[in-house]
């Protein structure tokens, strides 16, 4: 059996037991080759796994929104599936889709978050179906082929970046292991990491390994490594109630994340050549317990006689959450004992042993993790943490990383005796290194589109010459100053004097940027040094090297960078200065030359997250085996200085490595710059620059509604500031008006901010009074990063908030409040395609042939295609795709057999403008209100301007098909007289003819796989793939238009006889009596109305209608066929029972409609007329006491009434609406 190659280490076998070790005793005298770096620095990568599990447990229930923004760099969801007969990609739960949607989404407010998707797991592996899949897969070719087909698609439609294969464990024994598992897993990967690469940017790959010996030996390391971008190492679990008396360690009491074990796990890394930075360090959110055999005799060693007693929400013996332990500890995080040894946390409870991990214990494991060149911390599992992302809080402390996209950061801080207390931080950290010049690495060139930098002094042999720095380069080429491709610096190399170089910049306004010995021959240096006006310098500008050389090292008990009140701040300090210099005391010791900085104004851009690089992410086996280390940076990190001695390195030299970012703190505007501020931007309007945040807009008035370029949007308003985040009273705006946005209009904390709009605003843009802004964010007050991009996009687009403004004070007072495009932001669910939803009673596992050809199988749910429906998100680039087949499941009558067809592709995305072109209709339909609570229209002038999302729509839903199979054989699976969750009746369209119903076998073979006759002239495309294609593809999209998408999903769900909002949804959202809620409702209300209209509207009938007799066209074709083929076949008449069953379904799909919308409108006119009742009581009480408030509470009573009233003539209405449609259409229609 393959086993690691360079691991001298030995295992215990016995019939009960098998152990593996790492020690000496195990490992025999060989030197490990152990890594060596410095133990500060943030972490580059902290990966955490969710288990999409955890939002069903009954108790301590977790969510993807729980995870707290900004702490992650990957975020893994564990686990899907594979299908062992198809090896097909499939989610584990019919509930896994939507967590995928929810985790993918906090890309949003993270743009640096990479999302994983995790396969296969312990369990995967465990006994059953599954047991073999891996090995499966990897030993063939052709299953490799299909697997990795469907990961690509699966990435695509769920927004995965990459995948992280957990395959526990290839060749072992006791996992159903072969032997050729060890050779095969490196070709898998590498075939999975070629056709990711080829896929685009979704090309991520990392693998989770153990870390016990009995299992690694299996994983061809050295191999792997070349394939994968991160190794995860399960470093936890090393002990826990399967120690049993018989085992090899026997039953004694010890910590499952002992450091001492991890740093001999490790090793097993380090004797085969794994390259560090690959690696990161598995942590835990759990304990594992124990119940000890004596209280008396509780410490490490002890005895133990089981695990721990299950706790109510984990329920399972031996194992406890840390929102567990933070119960026991009567929720004071930080008690128990530390041992710094074993970086663990040790709790007793009676009997009960434990150990556990906080932010002390992970800061030792991770100064280890550092000290050993580790390039990330892994955590298992997120999802175990408590629901407001304490441990997760805590974590981010000991990484120290901070996404450089988030602007939230929310953090613990120990106090120390196990105390703890929970800090905000608000502030908007700008990536900015792509604005400032940097050095590339050795050898390397300037990025795409930007310039390099012409060296400028007396000494260059030719004006063609740009700055370069050969130092530490060791032969590797040379680094190259470059400059983003606006105005650029005068640099200089300064003074070479014929080789007797003369150090420092001799003009104040100069930065020293580097320095470099190689063509000087007096010991000394000389200085590149780079002036001008240029914003791409301001990094620079806010730092200052002390001194010249030789005379620049402090002396012993002064203060570093005393010397300066500017820049009176330490950064860092080299014994190489800027690069290439040596430094002296006064007293002639050598010494470091201190950097010191100017840390007064954040909103210039400053280096951050700096670290000593010395380069073994790139050349580990060089750097430890001959201890020479290479000055590069990791990638887009920025150059500051260089180190050549006192390093970790016996030779080469180190580089201090950072990020460049530029912060704001939203929470504080200073009153004494409000009046100016905003006297300014009135007489000069621009667009300040919020780093990343200007690439996530969102329109104000519609909050929610996509805005597309910034530059597409600006009317009058074209200038910009470009001045890298530095316009402050551009930024004083933005939270200005977010203040008054989220404060209600009689707020007092907002009354000398209205003030400023009523004098400055108000005068120049006539509708953008207080009335108007004043409250308008309150319903997402508490999202601090929404709310703070819609106040920017206002004030972006001014002019744009004018007209819309203007319009809606022209409105009748009456008719102001319902807003459809709100829906967006409030209730986002209403944006995704509810056509296909998993229910409770749909199959889960592969069906079997049923006597026709082919191989029916079916998967393991209908959800996997449901997110094309929304993959065209406006907030994304825009571009031409192609909706996915969507499968549908058919049954015949008592439930058996069961197999599944599926639709065409059909022209999708670029917000409907793909299928225009295809099928040349221009139209885009959506429902427009006007403002009104009560009234609307269908139109159909969309454009892509207008903030709706436009989806392609079947006008003749593609779920009509399975319907009428299902219903020519009287099966009542789909169609279903039954009550809905809100117990309302269904009554579904039903065949009663009995002898005219067909057998099972009509549809399931000739109709899936066509026959001679139908072979004969249609070739290889089957009866389903052309009826499908008729409906609307790809080859076919006439009768396709393109709707808005919420408009389009009610459609969908009253054509399935769903409720249009469920329940759930409506309890949740819509029924709540206040003035908020019930505008909301009122939306909601209209959609639904709505639908019937455009289904008369003429030109969605003729594509109806067409489709329609398309079909009928089609069946009785087909019927001719058939009966052809089976000349004694009887006659089916088609055509007929399509007919008839598009009557009923419209006319069922009526009722169904007036059903629901009469439920939830009588519902309204109830609690409406009891709140209106309530409030005149107010009212008049008040006003009858002389009571301050009365004026309020009229008001308060009046908006009652009006919802009331509008609630009434919905009552009133909504028939009318319905009636607008007339399904006979169906049975009138002539013989195509």
């Amino acid at each position: 059996m393959g086993k690691l190659i360079q691991a001298a280490c030995s295992c215990f076998e016995a019939d009960i037991t098998s152990y593996c070790g790492t020690t000496k005793d195990f490992c025999g005298k060989k030197t490990v080759n152990r890594p060596s770096c410095s133990a500060k620095g943030p972490m580059r990568r902290v990966v955490g796994y969710i288990e999409g599990w955890a939002s069903t447990r009954s108790c301590d229930s977790f969510r993807p929104s729980n995870i707290p923004d900004g702490v992650y760099t990957h975020i893994n969801f564990a686990f899907a599936s594979i299908d062992p007969k198809t090896f097909q990609i499939v989610p584990a739960s019919s509930k896994d889709p939507a967590l995928y949607r929810e985790l993918t989404r906090k890309k949003k407010i993270d743009p640096k978050l990479k999302v994983f998707i995790a396969i296969g797991g312990w369990a995967f592996n465990d006994p059953g179906p599954t047991v073999t899949t891996f090995s499966d897969i990897a030993r063939s070719d052709a299953n490799q082929r299909t697997f990795i087909k469907s990961l690509i698609s699966f990435m695509a439609t769920y927004g995965f970046d990459g995948v992280d294969i957990d395959w526990e464990y290839p060749a072992a024994d006791d996992r159903e292991g072969r032997e050729e598992d060890f050779v095969n897993l490196p070709k898998f990967l590498s075939n999975i990491k070629s056709a990711l690469k080829q896929s685009g940017e979704r090309n991520g790959l990392s693998i989770a390994i153990p870390a016990s010996y009995w299992y690694l030996q299996h994983f061809d390391l050295e191999k792997i490594s070349k394939y994968v971008d991160h190794f995860n190492v399960m470093s936890y679990d090393f002990h826990g109630a399967w120690d049993t008396p018989k085992s090899w360690l026997g039953n004694h009491l010890n910590s499952h994340t002992n450091l001492t074990e991890i740093k001999e796990a490790f090793d097993l890394l380090w004797r085969n050549d794994v390259d560090p930075d690959q690696v990161n360090m598995g942590l835990a959110f759990y304990a594992r317990t124990f119940t000890a055999s004596s209280s008396s005799c509780m410490s490490p060693g002890c005895l133990f006689d089981a695990g721990g007693p299950a706790e109510p929400c984990t329920d399972a013996v031996g194992v406890m959450s840390n929102p567990e332990i933070m119960r026991k500890l009567g929720g004071k995080i930080g008690s128990g004992d530390l041992d710094k040894a074993a970086a663990i946390k040790t709790l007793k409870f009676g009997t009960t042993w434990l150990t556990y991990d906080d932010v002390d214990t992970w800061k030792l494991k991770l100064d280890f993790a550092r000290s050993q060149c580790l390039g990330g911390a892994m955590v298992w599992a997120i999802s175990q943490d408590t629901s407001d992302g304490k441990f997760s809080k805590q974590l981010q402390e000991a990484t120290g990383y901070k996404s450089k996209g988030v602007t939230t950061f929310n953090s613990t801080k120990s106090l120390g005796g196990g105390v703890f207390i929970e800090t905000s931080e608000s502030e908007a950290n700008a990536d900015v290194s792509d604005e400032q010049c940097r050095w590339t690495n050795c050898g390397e060139t300037c990025p795409s589109k930007w310039k390099t930098v012409p060296r400028q002094d007396p000494y260059r042999t030719s004006s063609k010459e740009i700055m370069m720095d050969g130092t530490a380069c060791n032969g590797n080429g040379i680094r190259t100053f470059c400059c983003p491709p606006k105005e650029q610096p005068f640099c200089q190399w300064l003074f070479h004097n014929n080789g007797a170089c003369t150090p420092g910049c001799p003009y104040d306004d100069m930065v020293e940027v580097a320095s470099t010995k190689l063509s000087c021959d007096h010991g000394k240096a000389q200085v590149a040094c780079c002036r001008g006006d240029t914003p791409a310098l301001d990094v620079y500008r806010q730092y200052k090297w002390y001194g010249k050389e030789s005379e620049c090292a402090v002396d012993q008990g002064k203060k570093q960078c005393g010397w300066s009140n500017t820049f009176d701040t330490q950064f860092v300090s080299s014994y190489s200065g800027s690069g290439g210099q040596k430094c002296f005391k006064g007293n002639g010791e050598r010494g470091q030359r201190p950097l010191c900085e100017n840390t007064r104004d954040e909103t210039k851009p400053h280096f951050t997250n700096c670290i000593w690089s010395d380069d073994y992410y790139m050349s580990r086996k060089d750097t430890v085996t001959t201890g020479t280390c290479n000055s590069n940076c990791p990638k887009d990190m920025v150059k500051v200085t260089l180190q050549s001695e006192n390093n970790n390195c016996n030779k080469g030299t180190s580089a201090y490595c950072c990020d460049i970012t530029a912060s704001y703190d939203f929470t504080d505007i200073k009153d004494d710059d409000l009046e100016v501020s905003f006297k300014k931007w009135a007489k000069e309007p621009t667009c300040p620059n919020l780093g990343p945040l200007a690439g996530e807009k969102f329109s104000s008035h519609s909050l929610g509604n996509p805005a597309f370029d910034v530059g597409e949007q600006l009317s009058e308003l074209v200038e910009r500031d470009d001045a890298l985040v530095a316009v402050p009273f551009g930024i004083t705006i933005v939270l200005a008006f977010q203040r008054i946005m989220t404060s209600p209009p009689s707020s007092r904390n907002t009354r000398d901010l209205q003030d400023l709009v009523k004098t400055y605003i108000t005068p120049k843009w006539a509708h953008i009074t207080v009335a108007y802004i004043a409250g308008m964010l309150w319903e997402i007050r508490d999202d601090v990063k929404t709310t703070l991009i819609a106040a920017w996009n206002f004030i972006c687009n001014i002019d744009a908030e004018e007209k819309e403004a203007k319009r809606v004070a022209n409105l009748p007072s009456s008719n102001r409040f319902c807003h459809i495009p709100s829906l967006n932001t409030y209730d986002p669910g209403s944006l995704e395609d509810p056509r296909g939803k998993s229910i409770a009673t749909e199959v889960s596992g592969p069906i079997g042939p049923i006597g026709g050809p082919g191989d029916l199988k079916f998967p393991f749910n209908e959800m996997k295609w449901s997110t094309e429906w929304v993959k065209d998100d406006a907030l994304e680039k825009r571009a031409k795709t192609y909706g996915s087949p969507r499968p549908f499941t058919v049954e015949c009558r008592g439930g058996n057999p069961k197999w599944v067809i599926k639709s065409m592709p059909y022209p999708s995305g670029d917000n409907g403008d793909h299928l225009a072109e295809k099928n040349g209709d221009e139209k885009k339909y959506y429902v427009d209100n006007l403002g009104s609570c009560v009234s609307a229209i269908v139109m159909d002038n969309g454009h892509n301007k207008d903030g709706n999302k436009y989806i392609s729509e079947h006008i003749l839903e593609l779920q009509s098909v399975p319907m009428f199979m299902e219903y020519t054989m009287g099966v009542q699976k789909r169609l279903q007289t039954k009550l809905s969750r809100s117990r309302l009746p269904i009554n579904a369209p039903f065949n009663p003819d009995s002898s005219r119903l067909l057998p099972c076998s009509f549809w399931v073979n000739d109709f899936q796989y066509g026959f001679a006759e139908w072979n004969k002239k249609y070739g290889t495309t089957t009866p389903t793939a052309a009826l499908f294609t008729l409906l609307g593809s790809t080859q076919n999209s006439e009768h396709m238009v393109n709707t808005e998408s919420k408009f389009n999903g009610k459609k969908g769900l009253l054509w399935e006889f769903k409720e249009p909002v469920g329940a759930p949804t409506w309890n949740d959202l819509y029924a709540a009596v206040d003035d908020v809620t019930v505008l909301h409702a009122f939306e909601q209300l209209i959609l639904v109305e709505q639908v019937f209209p455009y289904l008369a509207k003429p030109g969605i009938q003729d594509k109806l209608l067409g489709a329609h007799q398309d079909v009928i066209a089609f069946l009785d074709e087909y019927e001719e066929l058939y009966r052809k083929q089976h000349p004694t076949a009887v006659h089916m008449g088609l055509s007929d029972m399509w007919r008839n069953f598009m009557t009923e379904l419209l006319t069922k799909m009526k009722d169904w409609a007036e059903e629901w919308l009469e439920y939830r409108i009588n519902i309204m006119v109830a609690d409406w007329t009891a709140e209106h009742a309530r409030r005149e009581a107010v009212a008049r009480a008040y006003t009858a006491a002389g009571h301050p408030s009365a004026p309020g509470a009229a008001v308060a009573a009046n908006a009652a009434l009006k919802y009331l009233t509008d609630a009434r003539k919905h009552s009133q209405q909504y028939s009318s609406f319905v009636a607008s449609f007339d399904p006979s259409i169906f049975l009138t229609t002539p013989d195509a």
